[in-house]
């Protein structure tokens, strides 16, 4: 039979009752083992006392717990630290060939304009060199007919003649350092003050008209190749960065899906704002080397004490109108790059057989697109104490036709008696934004942060439904939207 458990001891048995020794934190008794003993350490009459070293610590489950639990609930949380920071490196790793591919398509275009200077100079020495060779030859000719007595009479009246001359010249030198001094300070001061007058804000409203039209174009040609509406990559399964610009069409891609030229339309507006008007190049611009050239050729023309901000405004200008190296290499390389990036981004979306058809059109549309775009913003300089925003609004945003014009999906725009019905209409797709002009609360800055600051003149509303619109002045056309 098997034995009884609960059987109880005789008379003549010793119970052994073991007490484990007082931890912190510890309720309760322990039991020894199977076949464990332990030295005692106190006695009480009959039953022996003894003490058990019990590691302090979390109680441990059944085992079950773990068992359930598994390996696999454990390496989760590990799992998503691995694959979080795998995200942010691939990341950077791509924000870094971006700017490698820039700065390689730069150099390139920068040893293309400094072989052609080359060229130009070497012919440039070929016909000085032909020049000295022939006066060289006449002189040798004249000193050959003249006899020795009249040629050093005439040799004295040279030197007499010569020294009037260089008097003269002197005299002429210093007067035109004193007037051009005085004239080129002038002009700067006029330059640099054109900038501040109310009048300056057309041109901005004349480019972003520019801007506009090069949209159109590029986005007409986008539209043709886009894939079929059965074959568009869900949202959720491409790149991030096609995913934030996807989010200005809407929800599930409808606008892409049923218009999708105005669809691109948008999408190319906000790459345009984010990526040229209101990019981080163009603080670098105003405090690195194509700038420094500037000021170096901008202090030739004139010296003295000039206020910080003018003279790099000024330098800015010169720079922008006539360094060629400029628009060749600095401006040329960022339009190639972002020819190339908007391609890759937008590449899930196109159709690659229509897409090689239309290959060249598109890649010289959006050349002439991004040119005048970073074109327009590398010479815009804001007046003294004003910020521009660049405002594109988000799909079911209300109509305000304060702020926007309301078009169909030809382009036509509303009157605003066909609107106004009684009802709040809502914004299904904002195809081209505007500009505000803000007036800076605090005063301007002073120093090198004005000259930073210059650099920063446009911030982009992104993600700030309605924001801007108090206490700033449209400066542009309103933005164009279409209605659900």
């Amino acid at each position: 039979m098997p034995k009884d458990k609960y059987r109880v001891p005789g008379p003549g048995a010793r119970v052994e009752v073991v007490v484990p020794a007082r931890t912190r934190g510890m309720k309760g008794w322990a039991m020894l083992a199977p076949g464990e003993t332990s030295e005692p350490r106190q006695s009480w009459g009959l039953y022996d006392v003894k003490e058990q070293n019990i590691l302090p610590g979390r109680r441990r489950g059944p085992p079950e717990d773990s068992a359930r639990r598994g390996p696999e609930g454990e390496q989760k949380p590990k799992r998503r630290a691995l694959e979080k920071n795998r995200s942010f490196k691939q990341e950077t790793e791509t924000e870094m060939r971006r700017e490698i591919a820039r700065l390689r398509i730069e150099n390139d275009l920068y040893a293309l304009a400094e072989s052609e200077q080359t060229r130009r100079l070497r012919a440039e020495v070929e016909h000085l060199e032909s020049v000295k060779v022939d006066l060289k030859n006449r002189l040798l000719s004249s000193a050959a007919e003249t006899t020795p007595a009249s040629a050093e009479t005439e040799e004295s009246l040279l030197r007499s003649k010569d020294r009037e001359i260089r008097d003269q010249v002197s005299f002429i030198r210093d007067l035109e350092r004193t007037l051009s001094r005085y004239f080129e300070q002038e002009r700067l001061r006029l330059e640099a003050g054109d900038i501040d007058l109310p009048t300056n804000v057309s041109s901005i409203g004349d480019a972003m008209e520019a801007i506009k039209r090069g949209i159109v174009s590029a986005a007409d040609l986008l539209s043709s190749s886009v894939h079929p509406p059965d074959k568009t990559p869900r949202r959720s399964a491409v790149d991030p960065k096609l995913r934030d610009l996807l989010k200005i069409t809407g929800h599930n891609n409808r606008a892409l899906r049923l218009m999708p030229e105005l669809a691109f339309r948008a999408i190319l507006f906000r790459i345009v704002c984010d990526q040229i008007l209101c990019s981080e190049i163009w603080g670098a611009l105003h405090t690195e080397g194509f700038l420094l050239r500037a000021y170096q050729r901008a202090i030739q023309h004139a010296s003295g004490n000039e206020f910080a901000g003018i003279f790099h405004k000024a330098a800015l200008l010169h720079m922008v109108q006539h360094d060629a190296q400029f628009e060749t290499c600095f401006l040329a390389g960022h339009v190639k790059e972002l020819q190339q990036y908007t391609i890759e981004v937008l590449g899930p979306l196109l159709d690659p057989a229509k897409l090689r058809v239309i290959k060249d059109d598109l890649f010289r549309v959006m050349h002439n697109l991004f040119l005048q775009a970073f074109s327009f913003r590398a010479k815009s300089l804001p007046p003294d104490g004003v910020r521009y925003e660049v405002i594109q609004f988000n799909p079911g945003e209300p109509f305000n036709h304060e702020t926007m014009e309301a078009h169909d999906t030809t382009d036509n725009q509303y009157l605003l008696s066909d609107l106004d019905n009684g009802t709040r209409r809502q914004i299904k797709l904002c195809v081209h934004g505007m500009v505000v002009a803000h007036r800076l609360q605090d005063g301007e800055p002073e120093g090198l942060r004005k000259v930073k600051a210059i650099g920063e003149a446009f911030s982009a509303s992104r993600n700030r439904p309605g924001s801007g619109l108090a206490g700033g002045d449209i400066v542009t056309k309103k933005a164009i939207v279409i209605l659900d």
